[in-house]
């Protein structure tokens, strides 16, 4: 093979690497969607695509809006036959009103949050506002965001870059949805596996050519 294929397809594979590096993800909660909600075993950790969610245990003393909603978890969320889905056809993942939901990379690492879409718990269109609090390399902060008072979900845009956990909490109870990240670990294809192996390989052959 010429040796220019072979640097061509060392630049692919180097550039597939800093792709998944750089890659964003958006978290749906697509496996939630079961008729029935499962609100009452969700329990207080959700795992999906590189992120974990967790939740404090209990209501804080507060109504829960769900019938389904088990006293001993902390998180929850609604399927796409749950009349208080703010996401029509698909799910969300709910805390609920006194918890706290806290985001972290599963296995820990930094990441990027960019946006999010939330909804008071009861999606009823009630105005107020939620905690947003984030910690990265210059330390943790914490923000209070405004929920617009319609019915259905809204988006934030965050933009926080090379954080270690971020948590939120609505006064209401809050659901969200379609949270956009980067920098989380996301498994190659099958076709960029093998990119990524020809051009090690051809790394590994410059290397002992140039020693011959």
């Amino acid at each position: 093979m010429p040796v220019k294929s072979l640097k061509t397809m060392v630049s692919a594979a180097l550039l597939s690497v800093i792709g998944l590096v750089n890659a964003t993800t958006t978290i749906g909660f697509s496996p939630l969607t079961s008729p029935l909600g499962g609100a009452a075993s969700d329990g207080t950790t959700y795992v999906e695509s590189g992120l974990t969610f967790t939740s404090t245990l209990g209501d804080g003393g507060g109504t829960n809006f769900d019938p389904n909603f088990n006293l001993t978890a902390g998180l929850a969320h609604y399927g796409n036959a749950d009349p208080l889905n703010a996401d029509v056809g698909g799910a969300t993942l709910y805390d609920r009103l006194g918890s706290i939901m806290a985001i972290h990379r599963t296995g820990g690492g930094t990441f990027d949050l960019l946006s999010f879409d939330v909804a008071e718990a009861s999606n009823a269109g009630l105005a107020g506002t939620f905690s947003i609090g984030w910690n990265d390399g210059a330390g943790t902060h914490f923000s209070t965001r405004v929920l617009d008072g319609f019915v259905g979900l809204q988006t934030t845009q965050e933009n926080l870059v090379g954080l270690n956990w971020v948590v939120v909490q609505g006064l209401q109870g809050i659901q969200i949805d379609n949270v956009v990240v980067s920098g989380v670990s996301t498994v190659p294809e099958q076709g960029t596996l093998a990119l990524m192996g020809i051009g090690l390989g051809a790394l590994g052959f410059f290397g002992f050519a140039r020693r011959r």
